[in-house]
Protein backbone atom coordinates (compact mmCIF):
# COMPACT_ATOMS: atom_id res chain seq x y z
CA UNK A 1 0.00 0.00 0.00
CA UNK A 2 1.50 3.30 -1.10
CA UNK A 3 1.29 6.41 1.13
CA UNK A 4 -1.26 8.04 -1.17
CA UNK A 5 -3.49 4.99 -0.60
CA UNK A 6 -3.54 5.39 3.18
CA UNK A 7 -7.09 6.23 4.25
CA UNK A 8 -7.74 9.69 5.61
CA UNK A 9 -9.51 8.99 8.89
CA UNK A 10 -10.69 12.59 9.27
CA UNK A 11 -13.47 12.52 6.66
CA UNK A 12 -14.55 9.04 7.79
CA UNK A 13 -14.87 10.17 11.39
CA UNK A 14 -16.53 13.44 10.45
CA UNK A 15 -19.11 11.60 8.36
CA UNK A 16 -19.81 9.28 11.29
CA UNK A 17 -20.28 12.32 13.56
CA UNK A 18 -22.75 13.78 11.08
CA UNK A 19 -24.67 10.52 11.12
CA UNK A 20 -24.80 10.69 14.90
CA UNK A 21 -26.21 14.22 14.82
CA UNK A 22 -28.91 13.15 12.36
CA UNK A 23 -30.04 10.52 14.83
CA UNK A 24 -30.19 12.73 17.94
CA UNK A 25 -31.07 16.28 16.79
CA UNK A 26 -34.49 17.43 15.53
CA UNK A 27 -34.61 18.81 12.01
CA UNK A 28 -35.07 22.45 13.11
CA UNK A 29 -31.71 22.29 14.96
CA UNK A 30 -29.86 20.08 12.50
CA UNK A 31 -30.70 22.05 9.34
CA UNK A 32 -29.01 25.37 10.28
CA UNK A 33 -25.90 23.46 11.40
CA UNK A 34 -25.66 21.60 8.11
CA UNK A 35 -26.37 24.74 6.10
CA UNK A 36 -23.81 26.82 8.01
CA UNK A 37 -21.00 24.27 7.62
CA UNK A 38 -21.83 23.77 3.95
CA UNK A 39 -21.70 27.51 3.31
CA UNK A 40 -18.38 27.94 5.10
CA UNK A 41 -16.54 25.03 3.57
CA UNK A 42 -17.85 25.92 0.12
CA UNK A 43 -15.59 28.98 0.38
CA UNK A 44 -12.51 26.73 0.67
CA UNK A 45 -10.65 26.13 -2.57
CA UNK A 46 -8.05 23.60 -1.42
CA UNK A 47 -7.69 20.91 1.29
CA UNK A 48 -5.24 23.25 3.01
CA UNK A 49 -7.98 25.90 3.22
CA UNK A 50 -10.22 23.37 4.97
CA UNK A 51 -7.49 22.55 7.50
CA UNK A 52 -7.10 26.24 8.32
CA UNK A 53 -10.84 26.68 8.73
CA UNK A 54 -11.10 23.65 11.05
CA UNK A 55 -8.72 25.38 13.44
CA UNK A 56 -11.43 27.96 14.03
CA UNK A 57 -13.70 25.38 15.70
CA UNK A 58 -13.64 23.59 19.02
CA UNK A 59 -15.33 20.33 19.92
CA UNK A 60 -17.86 20.21 22.75
CA UNK A 61 -19.43 16.93 23.87
CA UNK A 62 -22.91 16.63 25.27
CA UNK A 63 -24.35 13.23 26.15
CA UNK A 64 -21.44 11.62 24.34
CA UNK A 65 -22.18 13.47 21.08
CA UNK A 66 -19.43 15.75 19.67
CA UNK A 67 -20.48 19.15 18.32
CA UNK A 68 -18.17 21.58 16.52
CA UNK A 69 -18.66 25.13 17.78
CA UNK A 70 -16.89 28.23 16.37
CA UNK A 71 -14.18 29.55 18.68
CA UNK A 72 -14.68 33.04 20.11
CA UNK A 73 -11.06 33.78 19.19
CA UNK A 74 -8.32 31.87 17.46
CA UNK A 75 -4.56 32.10 16.99
CA UNK A 76 -3.39 31.56 13.43
CA UNK A 77 -0.20 32.31 11.50
CA UNK A 78 -0.55 35.67 9.77
CA UNK A 79 -0.22 33.92 6.41
CA UNK A 80 -3.27 31.77 7.19
CA UNK A 81 -5.26 34.78 8.39
CA UNK A 82 -4.54 36.47 5.05
CA UNK A 83 -5.70 33.34 3.25
CA UNK A 84 -9.03 33.26 5.10
CA UNK A 85 -9.57 36.96 4.37
CA UNK A 86 -8.92 36.22 0.71
CA UNK A 87 -11.62 33.52 0.85
CA UNK A 88 -14.22 35.99 2.11
CA UNK A 89 -13.92 36.11 5.91
CA UNK A 90 -13.63 39.31 7.92
CA UNK A 91 -11.25 40.02 10.78
CA UNK A 92 -12.05 41.32 14.22
CA UNK A 93 -9.30 42.74 16.44
CA UNK A 94 -8.17 41.04 19.62
CA UNK A 95 -4.65 42.38 19.99
CA UNK A 96 -4.58 46.19 19.57
CA UNK A 97 -1.00 45.93 18.24
CA UNK A 98 -2.03 43.78 15.27
CA UNK A 99 -4.24 44.75 12.32
CA UNK A 100 -4.45 44.29 8.58
CA UNK A 101 -4.75 47.39 6.42
CA UNK A 102 -5.56 47.79 2.75
CA UNK A 103 -2.76 49.56 0.89
CA UNK A 104 -3.09 50.03 -2.91
CA UNK A 105 -5.54 47.13 -3.02
CA UNK A 106 -3.19 44.82 -1.06
CA UNK A 107 -3.71 43.51 2.48
CA UNK A 108 -0.74 44.49 4.63
CA UNK A 109 -0.29 42.96 8.13
CA UNK A 110 0.67 45.66 10.63
CA UNK A 111 2.28 45.24 14.06
CA UNK A 112 2.65 48.25 16.35
CA UNK A 113 1.81 50.50 13.41
CA UNK A 114 4.54 49.10 11.15
CA UNK A 115 4.27 46.62 8.26
CA UNK A 116 5.27 43.09 9.30
CA UNK A 117 8.17 41.64 7.26
CA UNK A 118 7.08 38.63 5.20
CA UNK A 119 9.52 36.38 7.04
CA UNK A 120 7.37 36.95 10.17
CA UNK A 121 4.09 35.93 8.54
CA UNK A 122 4.40 32.41 9.96
CA UNK A 123 4.09 33.80 13.50
CA UNK A 124 0.67 33.19 15.09
CA UNK A 125 -1.49 36.16 16.03
CA UNK A 126 -4.82 36.24 17.90
CA UNK A 127 -7.91 37.32 16.00
CA UNK A 128 -11.66 36.94 15.69
CA UNK A 129 -12.87 35.68 12.34
CA UNK A 130 -16.27 36.94 11.26
CA UNK A 131 -18.79 35.58 8.80
CA UNK A 132 -22.59 35.38 8.82
CA UNK A 133 -22.43 31.57 8.67
CA UNK A 134 -20.10 31.52 11.70
CA UNK A 135 -22.63 33.53 13.69
CA UNK A 136 -25.43 31.15 12.67
CA UNK A 137 -23.30 28.13 13.60
CA UNK A 138 -22.43 29.56 16.99
CA UNK A 139 -26.07 30.28 17.87
CA UNK A 140 -27.35 26.97 16.44
CA UNK A 141 -24.57 25.08 18.18
CA UNK A 142 -25.47 26.57 21.57
CA UNK A 143 -29.13 25.63 21.03
CA UNK A 144 -28.09 22.08 20.06
CA UNK A 145 -25.95 21.76 23.21
CA UNK A 146 -28.88 22.79 25.39
CA UNK A 147 -31.15 20.32 23.59
CA UNK A 148 -28.70 17.43 24.03
CA UNK A 149 -28.25 18.25 27.69
CA UNK A 150 -32.02 18.14 28.23
CA UNK A 151 -32.66 15.23 25.85
CA UNK A 152 -29.69 12.84 26.05
CA UNK A 153 -29.85 9.75 23.83
CA UNK A 154 -30.90 6.69 25.81
CA UNK A 155 -28.47 3.80 26.28
CA UNK A 156 -30.07 1.79 23.49
CA UNK A 157 -29.69 4.61 20.96
CA UNK A 158 -26.11 5.27 22.08
CA UNK A 159 -25.27 1.61 21.56
CA UNK A 160 -26.74 1.72 18.06
CA UNK A 161 -24.75 4.87 17.27
CA UNK A 162 -21.50 3.26 18.40
CA UNK A 163 -22.22 0.20 16.29
CA UNK A 164 -22.79 2.43 13.25
CA UNK A 165 -19.55 4.25 14.04
CA UNK A 166 -17.54 1.03 14.16
CA UNK A 167 -19.22 -0.27 11.02
CA UNK A 168 -17.80 2.64 9.01
CA UNK A 169 -14.27 2.06 10.26
CA UNK A 170 -14.06 -1.74 10.45
CA UNK A 171 -13.40 -2.18 6.70
CA UNK A 172 -10.50 0.24 7.07
CA UNK A 173 -9.13 -1.51 10.15
CA UNK A 174 -9.52 -5.09 8.95
CA UNK A 175 -9.35 -4.87 5.16
CA UNK A 176 -11.75 -5.94 2.44
CA UNK A 177 -9.76 -8.67 0.63
CA UNK A 178 -10.74 -12.19 1.80
CA UNK A 179 -7.69 -13.94 3.32
CA UNK A 180 -7.93 -17.16 1.27
CA UNK A 181 -5.62 -20.23 1.39
CA UNK A 182 -4.42 -19.38 -2.13
CA UNK A 183 -3.13 -16.01 -0.86
CA UNK A 184 -1.16 -17.85 1.81
CA UNK A 185 0.52 -20.12 -0.75
CA UNK A 186 0.96 -17.34 -3.32
CA UNK A 187 1.21 -14.28 -1.08
CA UNK A 188 1.03 -10.74 -2.46
CA UNK A 189 4.30 -8.92 -3.02
CA UNK A 190 5.53 -6.56 -0.33
CA UNK A 191 6.42 -3.21 -1.97
CA UNK A 192 10.07 -2.20 -1.63
CA UNK A 193 9.60 1.43 -2.61
CA UNK A 194 9.62 3.11 0.79
CA UNK A 195 9.90 1.91 4.39
CA UNK A 196 7.01 2.68 6.72
CA UNK A 197 9.51 4.61 8.84
CA UNK A 198 9.87 7.05 5.93
CA UNK A 199 6.09 7.49 5.63
CA UNK A 200 5.09 9.88 8.43
CA UNK A 201 1.39 9.66 7.56
CA UNK A 202 1.13 5.89 7.94
CA UNK A 203 -1.84 4.84 10.13
CA UNK A 204 -0.11 3.91 13.36
CA UNK A 205 2.60 4.75 15.86
CA UNK A 206 6.18 3.62 16.31
CA UNK A 207 8.55 3.62 19.27
CA UNK A 208 12.22 3.10 18.45
CA UNK A 209 15.29 2.62 20.61
CA UNK A 210 18.07 5.19 20.40
CA UNK A 211 20.19 2.61 18.57
CA UNK A 212 17.49 2.07 15.98
CA UNK A 213 17.04 5.80 15.47
CA UNK A 214 20.75 6.13 14.77
CA UNK A 215 20.72 3.15 12.39
CA UNK A 216 17.87 4.77 10.44
CA UNK A 217 19.97 7.91 10.07
CA UNK A 218 22.90 5.83 8.82
CA UNK A 219 20.63 4.09 6.32
CA UNK A 220 19.34 7.44 5.11
CA UNK A 221 22.94 8.57 4.58
CA UNK A 222 23.73 5.29 2.74
CA UNK A 223 26.19 4.35 5.50
CA UNK A 224 24.22 1.25 6.48
CA UNK A 225 22.57 -1.32 4.20
CA UNK A 226 18.85 -1.34 3.50
CA UNK A 227 16.58 -3.54 1.43
CA UNK A 228 14.85 -0.31 0.37
CA UNK A 229 18.10 1.06 -1.13
CA UNK A 230 19.08 -0.85 -4.31
CA UNK A 231 22.65 0.47 -4.07
CA UNK A 232 23.06 -0.89 -0.53
CA UNK A 233 20.86 -4.00 -0.42
CA UNK A 234 23.54 -6.30 -1.88
CA UNK A 235 25.53 -5.86 1.34
CA UNK A 236 22.84 -7.93 3.07
CA UNK A 237 22.66 -10.64 0.44
CA UNK A 238 25.43 -12.78 1.97
CA UNK A 239 24.96 -11.61 5.55
CA UNK A 240 24.59 -14.61 7.87
CA UNK A 241 21.79 -14.12 10.40
CA UNK A 242 18.70 -15.73 11.89
CA UNK A 243 15.26 -14.12 11.89
CA UNK A 244 12.52 -15.54 14.09
CA UNK A 245 8.95 -14.31 13.71
CA UNK A 246 6.80 -15.02 16.76
CA UNK A 247 3.26 -15.38 15.44
CA UNK A 248 0.41 -14.90 17.91
CA UNK A 249 -2.33 -17.48 17.20
CA UNK A 250 -4.27 -17.05 20.45
CA UNK A 251 -8.07 -17.33 20.42
CA UNK A 252 -8.60 -13.59 19.97
CA UNK A 253 -7.02 -13.72 16.48
CA UNK A 254 -10.09 -15.60 15.23
CA UNK A 255 -11.94 -12.27 15.22
CA UNK A 256 -12.06 -10.73 11.73
CA UNK A 257 -9.79 -13.61 10.54
CA UNK A 258 -6.78 -11.86 12.04
CA UNK A 259 -4.88 -15.15 12.26
CA UNK A 260 -5.22 -15.60 8.49
CA UNK A 261 -4.15 -12.04 7.68
CA UNK A 262 -1.09 -12.26 9.94
CA UNK A 263 -0.05 -15.64 8.49
CA UNK A 264 -0.35 -14.31 4.93
CA UNK A 265 1.80 -11.33 5.98
CA UNK A 266 4.48 -13.72 7.28
CA UNK A 267 4.34 -15.70 4.05
CA UNK A 268 4.73 -12.50 2.01
CA UNK A 269 7.78 -11.48 4.04
CA UNK A 270 9.44 -14.90 3.82
CA UNK A 271 8.94 -15.02 0.06
CA UNK A 272 10.63 -11.65 -0.38
CA UNK A 273 13.49 -12.27 2.04
CA UNK A 274 14.40 -15.66 0.58
CA UNK A 275 14.72 -13.96 -2.79
CA UNK A 276 16.89 -11.16 -1.40
CA UNK A 277 18.94 -12.85 1.34
CA UNK A 278 20.95 -15.99 0.59
CA UNK A 279 22.33 -16.71 4.06
CA UNK A 280 19.61 -15.54 6.43
CA UNK A 281 17.66 -18.32 8.14
CA UNK A 282 13.98 -17.44 8.57
CA UNK A 283 11.68 -19.22 11.02
CA UNK A 284 8.11 -18.69 12.15
CA UNK A 285 7.12 -19.84 15.63
CA UNK A 286 3.33 -19.79 16.09
CA UNK A 287 2.40 -19.56 19.76
CA UNK A 288 -0.54 -19.40 22.16
CA UNK A 289 -0.46 -21.35 25.44
CA UNK A 290 2.79 -22.89 24.21
CA UNK A 291 4.98 -22.23 21.17
CA UNK A 292 5.03 -24.49 18.14
CA UNK A 293 8.25 -25.86 16.68
CA UNK A 294 10.03 -23.40 14.37
CA UNK A 295 8.55 -23.52 10.85
CA UNK A 296 10.31 -22.60 7.62
CA UNK A 297 7.09 -22.43 5.57
CA UNK A 298 3.38 -21.86 6.16
CA UNK A 299 1.49 -24.31 3.96
CA UNK A 300 -1.94 -24.07 5.57
CA UNK A 301 -3.67 -21.77 8.02
CA UNK A 302 -2.95 -22.64 11.64
CA UNK A 303 -6.22 -22.27 13.55
CA UNK A 304 -6.21 -20.07 16.67
CA UNK A 305 -6.80 -21.20 20.25
CA UNK A 306 -5.70 -20.55 23.79
CA UNK A 307 -3.95 -17.62 25.45
CA UNK A 308 -0.87 -15.47 24.75
CA UNK A 309 2.20 -16.89 26.49
CA UNK A 310 5.02 -14.46 25.67
CA UNK A 311 7.35 -16.04 28.22
CA UNK A 312 7.42 -19.47 26.53
CA UNK A 313 7.52 -17.90 23.04
CA UNK A 314 10.52 -15.72 23.98
CA UNK A 315 12.39 -18.74 25.35
CA UNK A 316 11.68 -20.71 22.17
CA UNK A 317 12.94 -17.87 19.95
CA UNK A 318 16.14 -17.54 21.96
CA UNK A 319 16.77 -21.27 21.77
CA UNK A 320 16.22 -21.27 18.00
CA UNK A 321 18.75 -18.46 17.52
CA UNK A 322 21.24 -20.12 19.88
CA UNK A 323 21.11 -23.32 17.83
CA UNK A 324 21.74 -21.45 14.57
CA UNK A 325 24.77 -19.67 16.10
CA UNK A 326 24.26 -16.54 13.99
CA UNK A 327 23.31 -12.90 14.81
CA UNK A 328 19.68 -13.05 15.88
CA UNK A 329 16.55 -10.98 15.30
CA UNK A 330 13.07 -11.51 16.72
CA UNK A 331 9.82 -9.88 15.60
CA UNK A 332 6.76 -10.57 17.73
CA UNK A 333 3.52 -10.21 15.78
CA UNK A 334 0.72 -9.96 18.36
CA UNK A 335 -2.85 -8.78 18.84
CA UNK A 336 -3.08 -9.46 22.56
CA UNK A 337 -1.47 -8.70 25.87
CA UNK A 338 0.64 -11.42 27.47
CA UNK A 339 -0.84 -13.68 30.13
CA UNK A 340 1.58 -12.16 32.65
CA UNK A 341 3.26 -8.79 31.99
CA UNK A 342 5.88 -9.35 34.70
CA UNK A 343 6.91 -12.77 33.37
CA UNK A 344 6.99 -11.47 29.80
CA UNK A 345 9.28 -8.59 30.83
CA UNK A 346 11.64 -10.90 32.71
CA UNK A 347 11.84 -13.31 29.78
CA UNK A 348 12.29 -10.46 27.30
CA UNK A 349 15.16 -8.92 29.26
CA UNK A 350 17.36 -11.77 27.99
CA UNK A 351 17.16 -10.54 24.38
CA UNK A 352 19.62 -7.63 24.82
CA UNK A 353 21.84 -9.74 27.11
CA UNK A 354 22.25 -12.22 24.28
CA UNK A 355 22.71 -9.61 21.58
CA UNK A 356 19.34 -10.35 19.93
CA UNK A 357 17.48 -7.48 18.22
CA UNK A 358 13.82 -7.48 19.31
CA UNK A 359 10.80 -5.75 17.78
CA UNK A 360 7.06 -6.16 18.16
CA UNK A 361 4.04 -5.26 16.05
CA UNK A 362 0.73 -4.67 17.84
CA UNK A 363 -2.33 -4.97 15.59
CA UNK A 364 -5.99 -5.92 15.64
CA UNK A 365 -7.32 -4.12 18.75
CA UNK A 366 -10.57 -6.12 18.45
CA UNK A 367 -11.59 -5.67 22.07
CA UNK A 368 -10.47 -2.04 22.05
CA UNK A 369 -12.19 -0.64 18.96
CA UNK A 370 -14.07 2.00 20.94
CA UNK A 371 -10.83 3.19 22.57
CA UNK A 372 -9.06 3.28 19.19
CA UNK A 373 -11.89 5.21 17.54
CA UNK A 374 -11.86 7.70 20.42
CA UNK A 375 -8.07 8.05 20.07
CA UNK A 376 -8.38 8.76 16.34
CA UNK A 377 -11.10 11.34 17.02
CA UNK A 378 -8.79 13.07 19.51
CA UNK A 379 -6.02 13.15 16.91
CA UNK A 380 -8.38 14.53 14.26
CA UNK A 381 -9.52 17.28 16.64
CA UNK A 382 -13.06 15.91 16.90
CA UNK A 383 -12.61 15.33 20.63
CA UNK A 384 -10.63 17.41 23.14
CA UNK A 385 -7.27 16.02 24.19
CA UNK A 386 -7.56 14.52 27.69
CA UNK A 387 -5.51 15.91 30.56
CA UNK A 388 -3.93 12.49 31.13
CA UNK A 389 -3.39 9.50 28.85
CA UNK A 390 -6.33 8.39 26.72
CA UNK A 391 -7.86 4.95 27.25
CA UNK A 392 -6.14 3.63 24.14
CA UNK A 393 -2.77 5.04 25.23
CA UNK A 394 -3.17 3.26 28.59
CA UNK A 395 -3.94 0.00 26.77
CA UNK A 396 -0.87 0.31 24.53
CA UNK A 397 1.32 1.22 27.52
CA UNK A 398 1.20 -2.43 28.67
CA UNK A 399 2.74 -3.56 25.37
CA UNK A 400 5.30 -0.78 25.70
CA UNK A 401 6.43 -2.19 29.04
CA UNK A 402 7.36 -5.42 27.27
CA UNK A 403 9.15 -3.63 24.40
CA UNK A 404 11.18 -1.58 26.88
CA UNK A 405 12.12 -4.66 28.92
CA UNK A 406 13.35 -6.25 25.66
CA UNK A 407 15.15 -3.00 24.76
CA UNK A 408 13.34 -3.29 21.45
CA UNK A 409 11.20 -1.45 18.95
CA UNK A 410 7.42 -1.29 18.77
CA UNK A 411 5.00 -0.52 15.99
CA UNK A 412 1.26 -0.12 16.60
CA UNK A 413 -0.81 -0.19 13.42
CA UNK A 414 -4.48 0.62 12.86
CA UNK A 415 -4.81 -1.39 9.62
CA UNK A 416 -4.03 -5.08 9.25
CA UNK A 417 -3.40 -4.51 5.53
CA UNK A 418 -0.15 -2.86 6.62
CA UNK A 419 1.20 -5.96 8.39
CA UNK A 420 3.53 -7.01 5.52
CA UNK A 421 5.00 -3.50 5.28
CA UNK A 422 5.38 -3.25 9.05
CA UNK A 423 7.15 -6.62 9.16
CA UNK A 424 9.47 -5.60 6.34
CA UNK A 425 10.32 -2.21 7.87
CA UNK A 426 11.27 -3.76 11.22
CA UNK A 427 13.15 -6.62 9.55
CA UNK A 428 15.15 -4.16 7.46
CA UNK A 429 16.01 -2.12 10.54
CA UNK A 430 17.01 -5.24 12.50
CA UNK A 431 19.19 -6.52 9.65
CA UNK A 432 21.03 -3.21 9.37
CA UNK A 433 21.52 -3.08 13.14
CA UNK A 434 23.01 -6.58 13.31
CA UNK A 435 25.13 -5.93 10.21
CA UNK A 436 26.66 -2.88 11.89
CA UNK A 437 27.19 -4.68 15.19
CA UNK A 438 29.13 -7.51 13.58
CA UNK A 439 31.81 -5.09 12.39
CA UNK A 440 33.91 -3.99 15.41
CA UNK A 441 34.77 -0.60 13.86
CA UNK A 442 31.18 0.23 12.85
CA UNK A 443 29.82 -1.08 16.17
CA UNK A 444 32.22 1.18 18.08
CA UNK A 445 31.32 4.16 15.90
CA UNK A 446 27.63 3.52 16.52
CA UNK A 447 28.18 3.27 20.26
CA UNK A 448 30.24 6.49 20.29
CA UNK A 449 27.55 8.34 18.35
CA UNK A 450 24.94 7.18 20.84
CA UNK A 451 27.07 8.31 23.78
CA UNK A 452 27.53 11.75 22.21
CA UNK A 453 23.77 11.91 21.59
CA UNK A 454 23.07 11.04 25.26
CA UNK A 455 25.48 13.73 26.49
Amino acid sequence: MDPEEFPDFGPILEEACKEQLKEVLPENLLEPLQKGFSELFRLCQTPEDELILKKCFRVVRRAGIPLQIPKARVELPVLQILRLLHLGFRLGKVDSRFEIRINSGQRVPMLNGNPMPEDQWQEPMPCVLKHEALSVLYQSGQEALVYLENNPPDDKKQKILKQQFRKKLEPVFYGTVPPSPSRLLRPPTVPLGLSLFDQPEFPGDSMLTETSKQVLKLQEASQAPSLFNPEQSDLLRDFESTLVILLDISASTSEHSLFKVSQIACSSLMTLLRRKLKKTQIFVIPYNDLPSRPLETLEAFIPPAGTTNYEAAFASAQECIREEKKPGMVINLTDGLPDRIDKACRAGSWFPRRGISYSQIVFGHVDHQDELIEELMIREGLLPKPMNSSRFEKYISYFTQVAEACQGNQMVIWMVDLLPQALLALTDLSLATQWLLQDPVRAEELQQTLLIHEI
